[in-house]
């Protein structure tokens, strides 16, 4: 069958479709690749402007995407005159708070805390693990039953990590910086996890809308403390930008790209661009900030590749994407 029938889609449409589409992929893609080096700047950025960079971009970051997020949304409602989902009952939003809260509060918190303190690569692989993490932690719920395969997906994937662990590269990379990293894809798979029987009734757009709003909403106090004592003037040009790029960039653009690429293609399809993630990222940390890619790492990332492959039946299940 057919790429195009097996789309439900005309074979012209899919030919008219097709630079458009290249271009909904590369944006995902390159955005949640390039976005680790945009964390490294940030927090370089902000050191000498504040005692916490990190959680200070961390908290930054998503309350900038929230803001663009919101202006979108009246944008939208603008321009269509009307409401563009349902009413939410008050059950909707303390599910959506308790998603707002794992995917987003603890999420980008551990995610921009650990990658400050380890190497792109060594984040990138990490956060690869995503998938294996969703599915332990759905078989330890009930919502799934682990087969032999997935189960020595999962031996892989953590011995993957295990050798990035005992590999860490002084001055690049740490143990404490991959563990925080890894704390941030376990939250992003409970998100992924508490979500999965619940998020297909609302629109993909309402529902980032909605978990990063609450998803600020514990971050509100920080922030106050935080720009109370921050020296704004002693932020670089290298940190605003940084920063500016993974709210305006990894945040909102990718998200609304991913998401209007799924309307051509099945998830199931752009599943495979996961992979991409860690190879390109890795290769801008070599590029662009001069990290160090040896052996180690080359074994660490054959060994959680190969896991995440058996894992998720080599495209079959949705990756947990954007958890960067």
């Amino acid at each position: 069958m057919s790429a195009q029938h097996r789309h439900g889609l005309p074979g012209g449409t899919v030919r008219n479709a097709r630079p458009r589409l290249l271009l909904l992929l590369a944006i995902p893609v390159l955005a949640w690749s390039f976005n680790y080096v945009a964390g490294k700047w940030a927090v370089q950025g902000f050191q000498g402007a504040t005692s916490r960079p990190a959680f200070t971009v961390a908290i930054l970051r998503v309350l900038i995407a929230t803001a663009l997020l919101v202006l979108l949304a009246l944008l939208r409602r603008t321009r269509r005159a009307t409401r563009y989902s349902r009413p939410l009952s008050w059950r909707d939003h303390w599910l959506l708070f308790a998603l707002g809260f794992t995917g987003v509060t603890l999420n980008q918190c551990f995610f921009v805390t650990g990658l400050a303190a380890t190497s792109v690569s060594h984040s990138s692989l990490i956060i690869a693990l995503t998938p294996v993490l969703v599915l332990l932690l759905a078989a330890a719920w009930g919502q799934e039953r682990l087969r032999w395969r997935e189960a020595l997906g999962m031996l892989l994937s953590f011995a993957g990590v295990a050798v990035l662990v005992l590999h860490a590269r002084e001055g690049e990379s740490s143990v404490h910086g991959d563990l925080i990293v890894f704390l941030a894809a376990a939250a992003f798979a409970v998100y992924t996890v508490l979500g999965k029987d619940h998020t297909h009734r609302y629109a993909a757009f309402d529902l980032n809308l909605y978990t990063f709003l609450w998803g600020s909403l514990p971050l509100l106090p920080f922030a106050w403390l935080e720009c109370r004592h921050l020296a704004w003037k002693s932020v670089s040009f290298q940190g605003w930008a940084g920063l500016l790029f993974m709210a305006a960039v990894g945040s909102v653009l990718a998200y609304l790209a991913y998401f209007a690429a799924l309307k051509i293609l099945p998830a199931s399809e752009l599943s495979s661009l996961t992979y991409l993630q860690p190879v390109l990222a890795t290769l801008f940390g070599i590029a662009l900030l001069h990290e160090h890619a040896g052996l180690p790492l080359l074994g660490a990332a054959v060994l959680i590749f190969a896991g995440v492959s058996l894992t998720t039946g080599g495209s079959g299940s949705r990756p947990a994407e954007g958890n960067a």
